[in-house]
Protein backbone atom coordinates (compact mmCIF):
# COMPACT_ATOMS: atom_id res chain seq x y z
CA UNK A 1 0.00 0.00 0.00
CA UNK A 2 2.81 2.41 0.89
CA UNK A 3 4.52 1.73 -2.43
CA UNK A 4 1.28 2.45 -4.30
CA UNK A 5 0.78 5.71 -2.43
CA UNK A 6 4.35 6.71 -3.19
CA UNK A 7 3.84 5.94 -6.85
CA UNK A 8 0.63 7.98 -6.94
CA UNK A 9 2.42 10.87 -5.24
CA UNK A 10 5.25 10.77 -7.78
CA UNK A 11 2.73 10.62 -10.63
CA UNK A 12 0.91 13.64 -9.23
CA UNK A 13 4.20 15.55 -8.97
CA UNK A 14 5.03 14.69 -12.59
CA UNK A 15 1.64 15.96 -13.77
CA UNK A 16 1.96 19.18 -11.75
CA UNK A 17 5.47 19.67 -13.15
CA UNK A 18 4.22 19.23 -16.73
CA UNK A 19 1.45 21.76 -16.15
CA UNK A 20 3.60 24.36 -14.39
CA UNK A 21 6.76 24.06 -16.51
CA UNK A 22 5.74 26.13 -19.56
CA UNK A 23 4.31 28.97 -17.50
CA UNK A 24 7.44 29.02 -15.36
CA UNK A 25 9.63 29.16 -18.45
CA UNK A 26 7.62 32.07 -19.86
CA UNK A 27 8.48 34.11 -16.76
CA UNK A 28 12.17 34.08 -17.76
CA UNK A 29 13.10 37.19 -19.69
CA UNK A 30 15.58 35.20 -21.79
CA UNK A 31 12.79 32.86 -22.97
CA UNK A 32 10.50 35.75 -23.84
CA UNK A 33 13.35 37.51 -25.64
CA UNK A 34 14.08 34.31 -27.56
CA UNK A 35 10.45 34.10 -28.69
CA UNK A 36 10.64 37.73 -29.76
CA UNK A 37 13.77 36.99 -31.80
CA UNK A 38 12.02 33.98 -33.35
CA UNK A 39 9.07 36.16 -34.40
CA UNK A 40 11.43 38.75 -35.90
CA UNK A 41 13.28 36.04 -37.83
CA UNK A 42 10.10 34.41 -39.14
CA UNK A 43 8.80 37.72 -40.45
CA UNK A 44 11.78 38.18 -42.74
CA UNK A 45 12.79 34.57 -43.45
CA UNK A 46 10.02 33.79 -45.95
CA UNK A 47 9.49 30.13 -46.93
CA UNK A 48 12.79 28.96 -45.34
CA UNK A 49 11.36 30.12 -42.03
CA UNK A 50 8.41 27.75 -42.27
CA UNK A 51 10.56 24.78 -41.29
CA UNK A 52 11.99 26.79 -38.38
CA UNK A 53 8.48 27.55 -37.16
CA UNK A 54 7.34 23.92 -37.34
CA UNK A 55 10.51 22.84 -35.51
CA UNK A 56 9.86 25.45 -32.80
CA UNK A 57 6.25 24.26 -32.56
CA UNK A 58 7.39 20.67 -32.05
CA UNK A 59 9.91 21.75 -29.41
CA UNK A 60 7.19 23.74 -27.68
CA UNK A 61 4.97 20.66 -27.50
CA UNK A 62 7.81 18.60 -26.03
CA UNK A 63 8.29 21.14 -23.21
CA UNK A 64 4.47 21.23 -22.83
CA UNK A 65 4.07 24.83 -23.98
CA UNK A 66 0.39 25.86 -23.96
CA UNK A 67 -1.33 25.35 -27.29
CA UNK A 68 -2.14 29.03 -27.64
CA UNK A 69 1.52 30.08 -27.63
CA UNK A 70 2.93 28.79 -30.92
CA UNK A 71 -0.45 28.77 -32.67
CA UNK A 72 -0.90 32.40 -31.67
CA UNK A 73 2.58 33.23 -32.95
CA UNK A 74 1.69 31.56 -36.27
CA UNK A 75 -1.31 33.86 -36.64
CA UNK A 76 0.66 36.88 -35.48
CA UNK A 77 3.43 36.33 -38.03
CA UNK A 78 1.62 34.83 -41.02
CA UNK A 79 -2.03 35.80 -40.69
CA UNK A 80 -4.90 33.38 -40.27
CA UNK A 81 -4.87 31.22 -43.42
CA UNK A 82 -1.13 30.68 -43.75
CA UNK A 83 -0.69 30.61 -39.98
CA UNK A 84 -3.20 27.78 -39.60
CA UNK A 85 -1.61 25.87 -42.50
CA UNK A 86 1.72 25.98 -40.62
CA UNK A 87 0.43 25.64 -37.06
CA UNK A 88 -1.62 22.50 -37.62
CA UNK A 89 1.30 20.31 -38.80
CA UNK A 90 3.44 21.68 -35.97
CA UNK A 91 0.73 20.93 -33.40
CA UNK A 92 0.20 17.39 -34.70
CA UNK A 93 3.91 16.58 -35.01
CA UNK A 94 4.63 18.07 -31.59
CA UNK A 95 1.93 16.00 -29.92
CA UNK A 96 3.23 12.86 -31.63
CA UNK A 97 6.80 13.65 -30.54
CA UNK A 98 5.65 14.10 -26.93
CA UNK A 99 3.68 10.85 -27.20
CA UNK A 100 6.79 8.99 -28.37
CA UNK A 101 8.96 10.44 -25.60
CA UNK A 102 6.31 9.73 -23.00
CA UNK A 103 5.92 6.14 -24.12
CA UNK A 104 9.67 5.65 -23.90
CA UNK A 105 10.18 7.28 -20.52
CA UNK A 106 6.98 7.48 -18.48
CA UNK A 107 5.04 4.26 -19.09
CA UNK A 108 6.18 2.41 -15.96
CA UNK A 109 5.76 5.44 -13.71
CA UNK A 110 2.36 6.62 -14.96
CA UNK A 111 0.57 3.32 -15.57
CA UNK A 112 -1.98 2.89 -12.75
CA UNK A 113 -2.60 -0.27 -10.76
CA UNK A 114 -5.74 -2.27 -11.38
CA UNK A 115 -8.69 -0.82 -9.45
CA UNK A 116 -6.91 2.47 -8.74
CA UNK A 117 -9.08 5.59 -8.68
CA UNK A 118 -8.48 9.07 -10.05
CA UNK A 119 -8.40 10.98 -13.34
CA UNK A 120 -5.32 9.28 -14.82
CA UNK A 121 -6.56 5.73 -14.08
CA UNK A 122 -9.97 6.70 -15.48
CA UNK A 123 -8.38 7.95 -18.70
CA UNK A 124 -6.33 4.75 -18.94
CA UNK A 125 -9.37 2.52 -18.65
CA UNK A 126 -11.52 4.61 -20.98
CA UNK A 127 -8.82 4.88 -23.64
CA UNK A 128 -8.21 1.13 -23.42
CA UNK A 129 -11.80 0.48 -24.50
CA UNK A 130 -12.87 3.49 -26.59
CA UNK A 131 -9.57 5.13 -27.40
CA UNK A 132 -10.33 7.16 -30.50
CA UNK A 133 -13.57 8.70 -29.22
CA UNK A 134 -12.15 9.43 -25.78
CA UNK A 135 -9.00 11.10 -27.12
CA UNK A 136 -11.04 13.14 -29.61
CA UNK A 137 -13.20 14.50 -26.80
CA UNK A 138 -10.25 15.10 -24.49
CA UNK A 139 -8.45 17.06 -27.19
CA UNK A 140 -11.36 19.48 -27.51
CA UNK A 141 -11.63 19.86 -23.73
CA UNK A 142 -9.95 22.38 -21.43
CA UNK A 143 -7.38 19.89 -20.14
CA UNK A 144 -3.75 21.03 -20.59
CA UNK A 145 -2.99 19.50 -23.97
CA UNK A 146 0.77 19.25 -23.57
CA UNK A 147 0.40 17.29 -20.36
CA UNK A 148 -2.33 15.15 -21.93
CA UNK A 149 0.02 13.94 -24.68
CA UNK A 150 2.36 12.49 -22.05
CA UNK A 151 -0.49 10.91 -20.07
CA UNK A 152 -1.94 9.30 -23.19
CA UNK A 153 1.51 7.97 -24.07
CA UNK A 154 1.28 5.67 -21.06
CA UNK A 155 -2.01 4.10 -22.21
CA UNK A 156 -2.20 1.07 -24.55
CA UNK A 157 -3.54 3.27 -27.36
CA UNK A 158 -2.04 2.68 -30.80
CA UNK A 159 0.09 5.50 -32.19
CA UNK A 160 -1.99 5.68 -35.38
CA UNK A 161 -5.23 6.21 -33.46
CA UNK A 162 -3.56 8.75 -31.16
CA UNK A 163 -2.20 10.75 -34.09
CA UNK A 164 -5.52 10.85 -35.97
CA UNK A 165 -7.71 11.63 -32.94
CA UNK A 166 -5.25 14.26 -31.74
CA UNK A 167 -5.01 15.99 -35.12
CA UNK A 168 -8.78 16.11 -35.59
CA UNK A 169 -9.48 17.07 -31.99
CA UNK A 170 -7.01 19.97 -31.93
CA UNK A 171 -8.26 21.60 -35.13
CA UNK A 172 -10.89 23.84 -33.45
CA UNK A 173 -8.58 25.12 -30.69
CA UNK A 174 -5.73 25.68 -33.13
CA UNK A 175 -8.01 27.68 -35.44
CA UNK A 176 -9.11 29.87 -32.53
CA UNK A 177 -5.57 30.50 -31.30
CA UNK A 178 -4.27 31.27 -34.78
CA UNK A 179 -7.15 33.68 -35.39
CA UNK A 180 -6.53 35.45 -32.08
CA UNK A 181 -2.86 35.77 -32.95
CA UNK A 182 -3.76 37.21 -36.37
CA UNK A 183 -5.75 40.08 -34.85
CA UNK A 184 -3.30 40.87 -32.04
CA UNK A 185 -1.10 43.90 -32.51
CA UNK A 186 1.05 43.46 -29.41
CA UNK A 187 3.36 40.44 -29.06
CA UNK A 188 3.70 41.06 -25.33
CA UNK A 189 -0.05 40.55 -24.86
CA UNK A 190 0.17 37.31 -26.83
CA UNK A 191 3.06 36.01 -24.70
CA UNK A 192 1.17 36.93 -21.53
CA UNK A 193 -1.85 34.95 -22.70
CA UNK A 194 -4.01 38.09 -22.52
CA UNK A 195 -5.15 37.97 -26.15
CA UNK A 196 -8.70 36.65 -26.58
CA UNK A 197 -11.45 36.42 -29.16
CA UNK A 198 -13.37 39.66 -29.58
CA UNK A 199 -16.89 40.26 -28.30
CA UNK A 200 -19.46 37.51 -28.26
CA UNK A 201 -17.16 35.06 -30.09
CA UNK A 202 -15.17 34.65 -26.89
CA UNK A 203 -18.26 33.57 -24.95
CA UNK A 204 -19.43 31.29 -27.73
CA UNK A 205 -16.03 29.56 -27.84
CA UNK A 206 -15.87 29.25 -24.05
CA UNK A 207 -19.39 27.81 -23.95
CA UNK A 208 -18.65 25.22 -26.62
CA UNK A 209 -15.39 24.19 -24.95
CA UNK A 210 -17.13 23.95 -21.56
CA UNK A 211 -19.86 21.72 -22.99
CA UNK A 212 -17.35 19.44 -24.70
CA UNK A 213 -15.20 19.28 -21.55
CA UNK A 214 -18.14 18.23 -19.40
CA UNK A 215 -19.18 15.71 -22.06
CA UNK A 216 -15.67 14.27 -22.16
CA UNK A 217 -15.57 13.81 -18.38
CA UNK A 218 -19.02 12.18 -18.39
CA UNK A 219 -18.02 9.76 -21.15
CA UNK A 220 -14.73 8.90 -19.42
CA UNK A 221 -16.57 8.30 -16.14
CA UNK A 222 -19.23 6.09 -17.73
CA UNK A 223 -16.73 4.03 -19.70
CA UNK A 224 -14.60 3.59 -16.58
CA UNK A 225 -17.57 2.47 -14.51
CA UNK A 226 -18.50 -0.02 -17.20
CA UNK A 227 -14.98 -1.44 -17.25
CA UNK A 228 -14.91 -1.76 -13.45
CA UNK A 229 -18.36 -3.36 -13.40
CA UNK A 230 -17.33 -5.96 -15.96
CA UNK A 231 -14.13 -6.66 -14.02
CA UNK A 232 -16.17 -7.16 -10.83
CA UNK A 233 -18.50 -9.60 -12.58
CA UNK A 234 -15.57 -11.69 -13.74
CA UNK A 235 -13.99 -11.85 -10.29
Amino acid sequence: MTARRGRRAVRALVIVFLIVLPFALLRFESVRAGLGDLVAHLRVAGPPGWAAFVAADVLGAIVVAPLWLMSGIAGYVYGFAQGFALAMPGVALGACAAFGLGRAGLSRLMTPHEGERGLVPAIHRAVGHEGFRIVLLLRISVLPQGMLSYVLATTPMRFRDFALATTLGLVPATMIHVYVGSIVRDLAALLEGDATLPGMWRWIALSVIAVVSVTAMIVVTRVTRGVLARAAERS
